[in-house]
């Protein structure tokens, strides 16, 4: 199988989750990085592989795909033999159950993440009250809804596809040097995802991207809590 080409940013939560789902699938990616502070992602030759500009991207032997969901349910449906079926299981409720925490997380969890983030680092400012408070009551939410029982993952003790987007939303706010102390079972959960091999897969690059932001907004007097 011929490597996948696979357009991405370090700490987009979103090019994570592919780079999670990949690693549990045993799929191959070839990355190329964008920088979009350069505008990588608005040069004409990326233009014409994805007309939206967006990360993540993949090209795979010549089928071009971008929105993480859709790339993260491609390479399952594509990749994955009967013994990965938990990631995605073909049972269609429990199947339901792992797109309904999928979509959760892309329109209840994400927003106020992805809020916090450009403001600290693109709006070089602190969250508003406003943002804060949107934030805390959706991690709330997450801790009460999500984590209640003692279980590894969302849905029992196998990692699924929502797993791969949770996890990568989550620990977005690591980059904020976030405390999450309060929600202990948020906080459980990112010590389990840091045991798993997929986690791990993303190297130093996410690990450097934490050094240097949480510096940068030391420097900067800003903080997310």
């Amino acid at each position: 199988m011929a490597p996948i080409n696979f357009y991405y940013v370090t700490p987009s939560a979103p090019c994570r989750a592919v780079i999670f789902t990949a690693k549990a699938l045993g799929v191959e990616l070839n990355m190329k990085y964008l920088s979009l502070f350069k505008g990588h992602h608005k040069t004409e030759s990326f233009a014409k592989l994805n007309p939206h500009q967006t990360v993540p991207t993949i090209v795979d032997d010549g089928f071009i795909l971008w929105e993480s969901r859709a790339i993260q349910k491609f390479l399952f449906n594509k990749y994955a033999n009967d013994e990965m079926d938990a990631i995605y299981p073909k049972d269609v409720r429990k199947r339901a159950v792992v797109d309904r925490y999928l979509f959760f997380d892309a329109t209840v969890v994400q927003p106020p993440i992805r809020a916090v983030l450009r403001a600290m680092k693109f709006g070089k400012r602190n969250p508003t009250e406003t943002e804060k408070m949107k934030l805390f009551d959706t991690l709330d939410k997450v801790n009460e809804l999500c984590f209640k029982d003692d279980e590894l993952f969302l849905n029992g003790d196998q990692a699924t596809l929502a797993d791969f987007a949770m996890a990568a939303s989550i620990t977005t706010l690591l980059l904020l040097d976030f405390n999450l102390s309060r929600w202990q079972g948020i906080e459980k959960y990112v010590r389990n995802l840091m045991e798993t091999e997929w986690y791990n897969s993303q190297g130093d690059d996410f690990d450097n991207a934490i050094r240097d932001w949480t510096e940068e907004f030391k420097e900067r007097g800003l903080c997310a809590n």
